[in-house]
């Protein structure tokens, strides 16, 4: 079974697309900030993950510059609510 990695903070937000997807048959594994998502990355590597740029503890654009400085290449799927997303997401595509 493929597996996911959400990191969102907002808990309904992180809750409902873990549901989704789960309903998708996938598994999937949430976390609220980039810290944990590296220690759940640390673990094992899922598919791919799913990444909101604005979170407590490690923002997505410092989670996307360690998991590329750990050599990690899983596809990144960014998610934010910024008014001009692809401005919000060019540093993590620069990164990786």
């Amino acid at each position: 079974m493929r597996r996911i990695l959400v990191a969102e903070d907002d808990e309904v937000l992180r809750e409902t697309i873990a549901e989704l997807l789960r309903l998708e048959g996938y598994a999937v594994e949430s976390v609220a900030n980039g810290a944990a998502a590296l220690v759940a990355l640390a673990k094992s590597e899922p598919a791919v993950v799913l990444l909101d740029l604005t979170m407590p503890v490690m923002d997505g654009w410092a989670t996307a510059r360690e998991m590329r400085a750990r050599g990690l290449r899983i596809p990144i799927v960014v998610m934010t609510g910024a008014p001009d997303p692809m401005f919000a997401a060019a540093d993590v595509v620069a990164a990786g």
